[in-house]
């Protein structure tokens, strides 16, 4: 349980639990947030200025088995569920042009959708991982009505890593990290 300064409240369930040899991987992530924040809007012409002040409450169940189907490569597939209630916009002047009001202010957003995941991971350890090491995760999300999602959309999410030695032959390791989130079709909740 975590409680900001902020009046955040984080309640969160984590796992990542390997069974048979490696064979399985069970990921769990439930969470539940009271999230009073600040959003600057959409798009990359955000003013520090400009801002929503926003307060919601998040209920999040992500749940996913990997099966190893190669030497470091998982498949999976999984649920995910990221319901937003009890919204608010108590902005009182400031506001961002292309904010959350003009993407569509609703009460409560539900995204339910399926999943799809291939994994490559080399990495002997996530929190410490050595030089020569990289890690590929892509998920397919579909989201749709008929499991409770407020509207159908699908995205794809890309991370990925690589661990170098630098420089060559020393201990020393330089991380490269990308992570990715594209919406493939239909329309994301102003949240999501």
């Amino acid at each position: 349980l975590k409680l900001t300064q902020k009046k955040q409240v984080v309640a969160q369930l984590a796992s990542n639990l390997w069974f048979q040899n490696g064979e399985y991987n069970v990921t769990t992530n439930w969470s539940y947030m009271k999230y009073p924040q600040i959003d600057f809007g959409l798009g990359s012409n955000s003013d520090l200025h400009l801002v929503d002040s926003l307060d919601y409450k998040y209920l999040k169940l992500h749940q996913s088995i990997s099966k190893k189907i190669g030497n470091n490569l998982y498949i999976g597939t999984g649920l995910n569920i990221d319901y937003y209630f009890n919204i608010v916009d108590t902005t009182k002047f400031n506001k961002p042009l292309y904010g959350f009001r003009e993407y569509g202010l609703t009460k409560s957003s539900n995204s339910s959708g399926w999943l799809v995941s291939l994994l490559y991971d080399t990495r002997k350890s996530a929190i410490m991982p050595v030089a020569k090491s990289s890690f590929l995760n892509v998920v397919f999300r579909n989201n749709v009505t008929w499991l409770g999602s407020t509207s159908n959309w699908a995205s794809l999410t890309v991370d990925a890593r690589k661990y170098l030695p630098f420089p060559m032959g020393s201990n020393n390791i330089l991380a490269f990290w990308t992570y990715n989130q594209f919406t493939l079709g239909g329309k994301s909740p102003y949240l999501d």
